[in-house]
C-alpha cells in the first residue's frame, strides 16, 4: 500500500500541534482508514493535515528511521476536511494519477465451471463509479495457470469498487484544495469536481 511519506496530525489542530510520521495504514476504505504513527498513535487519515517539512515534529517519530511501507496495493485517501501543503498536494496529485492509471486497466478472470469448461470474465471501470462486467465461455487448457473461483472474483471486484470509491473521494478533496489555493470560496460544485477529474484523466492517458 502506498503511504504518504511525510508528516500527519489530526485536523483541526491547534497552532503548534505536534506532527507525526506514519508507519502503516490498516484499510483502503475511505471512511474507516486509520493511520498508525511511529510513536504508537492512531490518526484517521481522512481527518488530518499533511506536511513534508513541519516545524514541530514528534521527537519519537523523528528519531526512529521507520520504513514507511506496507505490503499490498492501494491508495491512501485524503479527506475533504484535510489541510494540504503545496508539497503534499503535489504528492497526492501524482499518486491519484498513478492510481487512476491502475484502475483504468481492464481486469480479466478465468473461472472453471466444469472440467475443461469455464468462463472468461472481463471487467472495466466505465463511468462514475460503475463497473462493466462481460462474460464468455472459455475452454481451459492445462497450460493455463491462473484459474480462480467465483468467490475470488467477487472478492477482487469488491476491492476494485472500494478503490474506485476511495479515488473519487480523494480527487474531490484535491479539487477542493486546488480551489482554495486559487483563493476561491464555497463548496466544490459538481462541475468543478468533474472538470478536475477530467484533468487527472487527461494526465493518466498520456
Amino acid at each position: 500500500m502506498e503511504v504518504f511519506r511525510g508528516w500527519y496530525r489530526k485536523s483541526p489542530s491547534r497552532k503548534g500541534a505536534v506532527w507525526h510520521r506514519v508507519c502503516r495504514v490498516d484499510s483502503i476504505l475511505d471512511d474507516r482508514q486509520i493511520a498508525y504513527t511511529v510513536c504508537g498513535r492512531r490518526i484517521p487519515t481522512t481527518k488530518c493535515d499533511f506536511n513534508m517539512k513541519p516545524n514541530n515534529e514528534c521527537m519519537q517519530c523523528s528519531k526512529s528511521p521507520g520504513v514507511i511501507l506496507e505490503t499490498g496495493r492501494g491508495f491512501v485517501p485524503v479527506g475533504e476536511k484535510s489541510t494540504l501543503t503545496k508539497t503534499a498536494w503535489h504528492f497526492w496529485k501524482i499518486q491519484a494519477i498513478a492510481e487512476l492509471k491502475r484502475l483504468l486497466k481492464p481486469r480479466t478472470y478465468c473461472v472453471r465451471i466444469w472440467e475443461s469448461e469455464g468462463v472468461l470474465i472481463t471487467t472495466a471501470w466505465e463511468s462514475d463509479v460503475s463497473i462493466s462486467i462481460k462474460a464468455k465461455t472459455q475452454i481451459i487448457s492445462k497450460r493455463r495457470k491462473r484459474v480462480i473461483t467465483l468467490e475470488q472474483v467477487q472478492a477482487d471486484l469488491g476491492r476494485f469498487k472500494s478503490a474506485i470509491d476511495c479515488l473519487c473521494d480523494a480527487t474531490d478533496a484535491l479539487a477542493l484544495a486546488a480551489k482554495k489555493r486559487k483563493k476561491l470560496k464555497g463548496r466544490l460544485t459538481e462541475e468543478e469536481s468533474q472538470a478536475y477529474f477530467e484533468e487527472l484523466l487527461h494526465e493518466a492517458e498520456k
